[in-house]
């Protein structure tokens, strides 16, 4: 048994000096989903630490990872091509990735680079 067999709530989280990241496994049956909260500020020099997470995720093959960015108050080029290219990632491997609950100026960078056209914002 593995710790992702737990049903129980895994959570874990990665840290830079600008940019908090916070994963939670749940198992539901055989599907398995990750709850990613970013808090702070995705860029160059916080980038690193949201990689480190989802390459943490991808071996686990998740059915799903829903990334929350309510408490992300600013992403430029760098973090948004990391989370394409982490959408693309997880499609390979079967799953999907959402982005939840953006900052309204996040959801503005998301619109007006058409980000939001490539991975599902809810």
């Amino acid at each position: 048994m593995t710790e992702l067999d737990n049903p129980r709530p895994r959570t874990w989280s990665w840290h830079s000096p600008t940019l908090r990241v916070v994963v939670s496994a749940h198992r539901n049956g055989a599907s398995l989903r990750y709850n990613v909260r970013l808090v702070g500020e995705l860029d160059l020099a916080s980038v690193g630490s949201l990689t480190d997470a989802l390459a943490a995720l991808r071996d686990a093959q998740p059915e799903l990872v829903v990334i929350d960015l309510s408490e992300l108050q600013f992403v430029d080029a760098r973090g948004l091509g990391a989370l394409v290219e982490a959408d693309r990632d997880l499609r390979a491997g079967g799953g999907s990735l959402v982005l939840a609950r953006p900052d309204p100026h996040v959801r503005r960078v998301l619109t007006l680079t058409a980000v939001d056209t490539q991975i599902e914002v809810r």
